[in-house]
């Protein structure tokens, strides 16, 4: 039995997305009857996380090392056998740190979003994303090789039995999801909670999902009483895909969730609330899957309300927008990523 590890780091600022893409691929690992061994910076120690993994039968080891550093590339590389993967997810892990592990490790997958670095010198390099460009990766070491593009778009176990959903789009929308990020630094998801006060549409419903990193949960819980309206929290919860079939709108950030309420055929509003979420609701919107607010600096608590009414009173909208989103995502890429690997080990 292998050992799959995967060096990746989370937390308030990098939020958690990078995790929780990893947590696709190991899991599609896994069900190849493989061990998962996740390796962070002792700066990422979180309870919440620790539980999430032990409940998922994975592993976690934490480096007492500087982040990215080359102490880091060489306590990452003792963990890896000569026959086992290392998957490094982060856009810390610059060339030099990959320079340093490349000599270490047999086989390597970097996932990578924008083509930033010179050169690569990972075997296996993954860029899930709708703008992910074969140009960027010209200069990759010899035999690398490439996954491209959104048939490789990582989902996580919780998805998996609904490749195939229908989603029923009903004339009367009423239930409302939102989703601002696993860390929301900040705090995106007070002012989405505002502007929900101001949706005067009757039995209106919304769930507001918190990740384990939120430090602003108190004020979220104050928030949501402010109100007449019927909003609840919802903290660290790995129900999201009951969640995204019960709604029939979500308002979110443009990260991963992106790719997720696609899959489930969510109509959403999606809001960036890091620099390079913009790219990917741009895309969105332009494909007409989702409606791009801008940057959260930007976008007001009467915009978020204005477009939510119009969209919760508009089932014709809501279906296209459901129907283009599922044709983007069939929810297999977690395995093609994970058979890829498997196939090139043998």
């Amino acid at each position: 039995m292998k050992t799959l590890c995967i060096r990746v780091d989370y937390g308030r600022m990098i939020g958690l997305g990078h995790l929780m893409r990893c947590l696709g691929i190991a899991q599609a690992y896994q069900e190849k009857g493989h061990e998962i061994n996740f390796i962070s910076s002792i700066e990422c120690k979180n309870v919440s996380i620790e539980k999430r993994l032990r409940k998922e039968r994975m592993g976690f080891t934490y480096l007492q090392a500087k982040p990215a550093s080359l102490d880091d590339a060489q306590k990452t590389a003792t963990y890896v056998k000569d026959d086992e993967w290392l998957v490094l997810d982060g856009y810390h892990f610059n060339r030099k740190y990959q320079r340093a592990i490349e000599g270490r490790v047999k086989q390597m997958l970097l996932v990578d979003d924008f083509g930033q670095w010179k050169r690569y010198g990972a075997h296996m390099i993954l860029n899930q994303n709708i703008f992910g460009k074969k140009k960027w990766y010209t200069r990759t070491s010899k035999n690398s090789q490439l996954l491209l593009g959104l048939e490789y778009i990582v989902l996580r176990k919780e998805f998996w039995k609904y490749v195939g959903h229908k989603r029923s789009i009903s004339s009367r929308a009423d239930k409302i999801l939102v989703m601002m990020g696993g860390s929301d630094p900040h705090n995106a998801t007070l002012k989405v909670i505002q502007a929900m006060q101001w949706v005067n549409v009757p039995g209106l419903q919304v769930r507001v999902v918190v990740g384990a990193v939120n430090p602003f949960y108190q004020d979220l819980q104050k928030a949501t009483k402010e109100g007449a309206q019927d909003i609840k929290l919802i903290r660290n919860t790995d129900n999201v895909p009951q969640l995204m079939a019960w709604a029939d709108l979500c308002i979110s950030a443009g990260g991963g969730t992106c790719w997720e309420m696609a899959f489930m055929g969510l109509p959403s509003v999606m809001i960036a609330t890091a620099p390079d979420q913009g790219m990917h609701s741009q895309k969105l919107q332009q494909k007409g899957s989702v409606i791009y607010l801008g940057k959260n600096t930007n976008v007001t608590r009467e915009q978020i309300s204005s477009v939510v009414i119009s969209l919760l009173t508009d089932a014709r909208k809501r279906k296209k927008m459901s129907q283009i989103g599922q044709k983007l995502i069939d929810g297999k890429g977690a395995f093609r990523v994970a058979e890829h690997m498997i196939r090139k080990d043998g």
